[in-house]
């Protein structure tokens, strides 16, 4: 058994229904440098699929639920591919003086009710057996946090060599992530990215009185080198009051210039709101790469050096 080489994923054959989130997430990936190999409905011969498992990190099986996909075919093939993936990394263990790392096999099942796979009544005899498997790490959820997971404990895996920023001290950039606290949840998944690619972060207050809370605001506009304003749920009123409060900064003494400004929300929200063409910089949620793309912009906004 060959050593992989780095930054290879397979992914396993999916429904048509399920094509769109595989063909988002390969374009994810390659975006941060991953080759893209794929197990495909030709090859149901073990040897063959133990060939292209072999040169990856990563196996990736996607699931179609039980809206999208009731084919009995398909799923045995589906249960089928998920059973290679697992019978190769039991090879590997047993080889493992003679590779570097196991690989890692993430099957998504979506999520489309608020219950877990372990809570539905009728659960498919087939994703059962999956379910029970040991060596795979099973994720029942919605795409956007199946994807966010998956991503994470990629780049966590990859170490720094995957990206070169991580070898990088950004510490002396001073960022103020700007939300509603109906939006933290998903905020601080970007702010924790973040923090571990070495950025000082800071972002406003909720307890306390009013006043409190909008002197924290105030302060953070005043004394960060960039703003970010993230909206995913809160109303357009809310943006274009935060993008005010950036705006008048100056007049109310800010010392020293904001290197930048931003506004992450939908794009539907973002042609609605006239003041970006007042210099921020415009990132719509549902852009591929949206971290990546945040991190670009914040690289292009460091402080010189001394």
């Amino acid at each position: 058994m060959s050593n992989r080489r780095n930054k290879n994923v397979c992914f396993a054959e999916v429904p048509e229904a399920m094509r769109a989130y595989k063909e988002n997430l390969i374009k994810e990936l390659e975006e941060y440098g991953w080759i893209i190999k794929e197990l495909s409905n030709a090859e149901q011969h073990i040897e063959k699929a133990f060939e292209i498992i072999d040169q990856c990190e990563i196996v990736i099986h996607i699931l179609g639920d039980k809206d999208h996909f009731n084919e009995s075919e398909g799923k045995i093939l589906e249960e089928q591919q998920v059973n290679y993936s697992v019978q190769h990394l039991k090879n590997q263990k047993l080889l493992s003086e003679f590779v570097d790392r196991e690989i890692k096999i993430f099957v998504w099942y979506p999520k489309s009710s608020t219950d877990s796979v372990s809570e539905e009544k009728n659960i498919p005899e087939y994703l059962q057996r999956i379910q029970q498997l040991d060596e795979i790490e099973f994720l029942r959820t919605n795409y956007e946090d199946f994807k966010y997971n998956l991503l994470c404990q990629i780049e966590a895996d990859a170490g720094d060599s995957e990206d070169e920023i991580q070898n990088e001290d950004n510490s002396n950039l001073s960022i103020y992530f700007l939300y509603d606290k109906a939006d933290e949840e998903i905020a601080k998944k970007y702010i924790d990215y973040l923090k571990k690619k070495k950025f000082t972060v800071y972002t406003p207050g909720f307890e306390g009185d009013i006043i409190e809370i909008r002197q924290i605001h105030q302060n953070c506009i005043m004394k960060m080198d960039v703003v970010i304003i993230f909206a995913e749920t809160v109303s357009l009123n809310w943006v274009n009051m935060k993008m005010m409060d950036i705006l008048k900064s100056p007049g109310l003494g800010k010392e020293n210039k904001i290197l930048g400004k931003a506004v992450i929300t939908s794009e539907h929200n973002g042609n609605a709101l006239t003041l970006l063409q007042q210099g921020f910089d415009f990132f719509p949620l549902e852009q591929n790469s949206l971290k990546k793309k945040i991190i670009g912009f914040l690289k292009t906004k460091q402080l010189p050096d001394n």
